[in-house]
């Protein structure tokens, strides 16, 4: 036994040295994704929307474009390195959880999502009326002004479905990629390349 000891402990320091190394060179080791993927993952939305948005002057190809990245770097990431695959379910799984370790159902939790979706949408529409009928002038600026920016970002001047639609999407969907990849996926992989 004496003499296995030190085997083991040179055996101990050599796949740690791996494990250190693989976090360098990015292969796949039991660490999960090195710290460069989550940096250059996170850091990836940003020309995704500047090309998108600023050069291309494409609204909904800026929020597709950013939902995408939202989707597709995460999966990605996930797909090189197995481990961070599981560590991400684990850490989406812990978020669904309701307070004190109890877990909502996926069934409630879209209720609710639903619930405070349609409450904000009917919110939003009588706010819109209200103001349109003690407001005539001043809605009617501030409908020229929004057809005006809209024809900047790829909305025709009669597509006032179009940018009421946008608007819905990118405040429905967005949030949710938004908390799923920043919350997640990110935070989760700092703080376990942190630790």
């Amino acid at each position: 036994m004496r003499g296995v000891q030190p085997i083991m402990s040179v055996v101990s320091a050599e796949s740690s040295n791996a494990d250190d190394e693989s976090l360098l060179e990015g292969t796949s080791s039991a660490a999960g994704a090195p710290l460069w993927a989550f940096v250059l993952g996170g850091f990836l939305p940003v020309p995704v929307v500047y090309v998108t948005f600023v050069r291309l002057q494409s609204a909904w190809g800026a929020a597709l474009a950013l939902e995408a990245a939202f989707v597709l770097v995460p999966a990605a990431i996930c797909a090189v390195w197995p481990e961070t695959r599981k560590r991400v379910a684990a850490a989406a799984r812990q978020a669904m959880g309701g307070s004190g370790g109890q877990q909502l159902s996926l069934r409630a939790q879209l209720l609710a999502a639903v619930a405070l979706g349609g409450a904000t949408l009917v919110g939003a529409a009588l706010a819109i009326l209200l103001f349109e009928h003690f407001f005539a002038s001043e809605w009617s600026h501030a409908t020229r002004q929004v057809r005006r920016e809209a024809l900047i970002y790829g909305f025709s001047r009669s597509d006032e479905q179009g940018v009421a639609l946008f608007g819905a999407w990118f405040c429905a969907v967005n949030p949710l990629l938004e908390e799923l990849f920043w919350r997640i996926f990110l935070a989760h992989g700092f703080d376990h390349r942190a630790a």
